[in-house]
């Protein structure tokens, strides 16, 4: 598998149902979407499983385009 240069990278998303963008970490991802962990766009995706978890699942059908952060 092809490592994903946005792994571990806090992200700027723009998702299709949204007008502000969002933010968050991603942790890993699959053939469907990525794990987000933490930013502003946490509280717009569903809890997984482990309700105790901070990390969410984002497919990747609801993304409208993203980007990497840049430090400051």
């Amino acid at each position: 598998m092809k490592l994903d240069p946005l792994v571990d990278r806090l992200v700027t998303f723009k998702l299709k149902d949204r007008a502000e963008t969002l933010d968050g970490t991603i942790r890993a991802f699959d053939e469907h979407g990525y794990w987000v962990e933490g930013g502003t766009i946490a509280a717009h995706l569903p809890l997984g499983d482990d309700k105790d978890s901070a990390v969410r699942y984002l497919e990747f059908n609801k993304i409208q385009w993203l980007k990497a952060k840049t430090a400051n």
